[in-house]
C-alpha cells in the first residue's frame, strides 16, 4: 500500500531522444476535501520526538505503509522540513542554518567614513564573501585597515544592518569601528560601528507588536510606541549624500541596540522563531481508522481517472 504504487504510469521520453520509457506519473496531485478535514472523522495529535509518520500509521492503523495518507490528511509535502524535527535534530539544524556570530552594526553614511578609502556604493553594499577588518588609528593619526582582525563574511542583513561572520581572527567588542572589503589590500566598500556581538542563533531575527506583527527596523521607535504601527516612519538613504532621512537611534533597531525601553521592544531571536515554527508542526489531524480505507480507494480512482 505505499504511496507511489498507486500512481498512473505513463510513457516518457526521459533523454529526448525518441526513446520512450515507461515512469510513474509522480506529478499527479490529491488534496484531501476541506470538509472533511473540518468534520468530525478526525482526532487531534500532538507529534512526540520519537514519532514518525510511518510509526503513528502503525500505532493508529496497524499499517506502517498508511504514513502517506497522515501527510495528505495534513497537506504536508516534504516530511524532512514540514515535519516537526525531534530535540538533536532541530538543535544541528539550528546551528547549521544559523553559523557564526551575528555583528549588529550602526553603518557609516560613506561621506561620514572615518577610511578615506570607502568607495561609494548603493546601500552600504557588503557581498558574501567580502571580509570584516578591525580598523586602527584616530582621527590626528588616520585610519587603516588592520588585516590582523578579521572574519568572513557569509551573509549580510541590510534589513537589520547584520553581518554573519565565520571564521574570525582577533577579538572584536562593542564600540570598535570595522570595515568591509575583499581581501585587506582593496578599497572598503563600507564601515561602521558594532553595536552588538551575538551568537546567530541567539541574535534577533525580527521585531513583534504586541499582537505579533512583524515591525520594521529600521522604521520609527517613537511613532510606533505612541500611536501605532500604522504611522511607523521608515529609515531610507540618500541615494547621493547616503544620509539617513530618519537617525538611526529613532528606529526601532537603534532603540534595540542602545537599550532603549528594553522592556517594551520585543526581539524575537533566531532560535525562538525557529522553535515557534518547529513547535506548530507538531498540532496535527489524524483521520479516524474507519475512513482510512475509503481515503486509500478515492485516492487510487482520483488519481487514474482521464483528464
Amino acid at each position: 500500500m505505499g504511496y507511489f504504487n498507486k500512481f498512473p504510469n505513463l510513457y516518457y521520453d526521459v533523454k529526448k531522444n525518441k526513446n520512450y520509457q515507461v515512469v510513474v506519473d509522480i506529478l499527479r496531485r490529491v488534496r484531501i476535501n476541506s470538509k472533511a478535514v473540518e468534520g468530525s472523522l478526525y482526532g487531534e495529535y500532538t507529534v512526540k520526538d520519537t514519532d514518525r509518520p510511518d510509526i503513528i500509521a502503525h500505532k493508529l492503523y496497524g499499517d506502517s505503509e498508511l504514513h502517506w495518507i497522515i501527510l495528505l490528511f495534513n497537506e504536508i509535502h516534504n516530511p524532512y522540513y514540514e515535519w516537526p524535527m525531534p530535540y538533536h535534530e532541530f538543535m544541528r539544524y539550528c546551528e547549521h542554518k544559523y553559523p557564526g556570530e551575528a555583528f549588529l552594526l550602526e553603518m557609516h553614511p560613506v561621506r561620514q567614513s572615518p577610511l578615506a578609502s570607502v568607495r561609494e556604493r548603493k546601500d552600504h553594499m557588503i557581498i558574501e564573501g567580502y571580509h570584516m577588518f578591525g580598523i586602527t588609528g584616530s582621527e590626528i593619526t588616520g585610519f587603516e585597515i588592520d588585516t590582523n582582525k578579521r572574519g568572513y563574511v557569509v551573509c549580510w542583513d541590510r534589513t537589520m544592518n547584520k553581518a554573519i561572520i565565520v571564521d574570525k581572527v582577533g577579538a572584536f567588542e562593542n564600540t570598535n569601528l570595522v570595515a568591509f572589503a575583499l581581501t585587506g589590500s582593496e578599497e572598503a566598500t563600507a564601515s561602521g560601528i558594532i553595536r552588538r556581538i551575538q551568537l546567530n542563533t541567539e541574535a534577533v531575527h525580527h521585531f513583534e507588536d504586541d499582537l505579533g506583527n512583524p515591525i520594521a527596523p529600521l522604521g520609527s521607535y517613537g511613532n510606533l510606541i505612541q500611536e501605532g504601527k500604522e504611522v511607523q516612519k521608515t529609515s531610507t538613504l540618500d541615494e547621493y549624500e547616503r544620509t539617513a532621512t530618519l537617525p538611526f537611534y529613532e528606529t526601532m533597531l537603534g532603540a534595540y541596540l542602545t537599550g532603549t525601553d528594553a522592556e517594551t521592544i520585543k526581539a524575537v531571536t533566531n532560535m525562538e522563531y525557529e522553535t515557534k515554527n518547529n513547535e506548530a508542526r507538531r498540532n496535527i489531524r489524524l483521520p479516524a481508522p474507519e475512513i482510512v480505507g475509503e481515503i486509500a480507494n478515492r485516492f487510487e480512482e482520483i488519481l487514474n481517472e482521464e483528464f
